[in-house]
């Protein structure tokens, strides 16, 4: 007979699943192509460009004539700093996500985060949005560290909680 399987951890996806960030991503990033002259992108289009970090969606976001590694990276550099600029400015929780997360804390369910986002922002967004919350882990990108769906930062994660990847269920993409 098989034991009940029990969730001892939710790791979280930042960026669509959490938070609604796509409108100051949209921004920052159209502002970056402007002050080129490349063509600006509808903010739903920028759906289709994020989720593999920064550098990936600038290359995405530029025409693609220009997708040469110094135009990326220039781009890329830009892109974070804009962005570091107005983060915050449309980016909300999705609704209910707050009620979701004051259940599963309720339930003694602990909490991480992983995203493809920049770490420093990734950081400052749970600080900023789930402040009241208490995450075991926050990791966002770093140098060595694969981005997803590599499992390197799941599995990460999972051993930084002392935990095993069976005691978690992933939330996002």
């Amino acid at each position: 007979m098989e034991k009940d399987t029990v969730t001892k951890a939710v790791l979280f996806d930042l960026d669509g699943t959490l938070l609604d960030t796509l409108q100051d991503i949209a921004s920052a990033a159209n502002r970056v192509m402007e002050k080129h002259g490349f063509p600006v992108h509808p903010v739903d289009a920028y759906r289709f460009f994020i989720g593999h970090g920064s550098r990936t969606l600038a290359e995405r976001a530029l025409p693609p004539d220009r997708r040469h590694a110094e135009i990326v990276d220039q781009c890329t550099a830009e892109f974070l700093e804009t962005y570091d600029a107005g983060w915050d400015r449309a980016t909300r929780p999705f609704d209910g996500i707050y009620d979701m997360l004051d259940f599963l804390v309720k339930k003694g369910v602990r909490l991480a985060v992983l995203s493809n986002k920049a770490h420093v922002f990734t950081v400052q967004c749970v600080a900023r949005f789930f402040e009241r919350y208490e995450f075991d882990v926050v990791l966002g990108q770093q140098e060595g560290l694969p981005l997803k769906p590599d499992p390197a930062g799941a599995l990460k994660v999972v051993w930084e909680m002392n935990l095993e990847p069976r005691d978690f269920i992933y939330v996002g993409d």
